[in-house]
């Protein structure tokens, strides 16, 4: 099962996009039409995901500590100026 929140973010592996019913010639489709972008290899994200997760897909990591939580409690939590710029690791 794809967890819910890597789809709000907009954000996901061809993966798990198979996993949510698309063949892979409705992802390419997609890509081609503008509805999905290619952000690397395997990875694609529709137009307004989330730019600090795409940020870090790009680069072939995922977000980590501060700039996680931003992204998974955004309304609820309040995170120290100190960590402002983007965490992310390499996947």
């Amino acid at each position: 099962m794809v967890d819910p929140l890597l789809v709000q973010l907009g954000v996901l592996s061809a993966a798990q996009l198979l996993q949510l019913g698309w063949s892979r010639w409705e992802i390419e489709r997609a890509v081609q039409l503008g509805t999905l972008l290619r952000l690397r290899s395997g990875w694609f994200a529709q137009p307004g995901a989330s730019a600090s997760v795409v940020s870090a897909v790009r680069q072939g990591g995922c977000l980590a500590c501060a700039s996680a939580l931003r992204a998974r409690y955004s309304r609820d939590i309040t995170v120290p100026s100190a960590t402002s710029s983007t965490s992310a690791i390499s996947a």
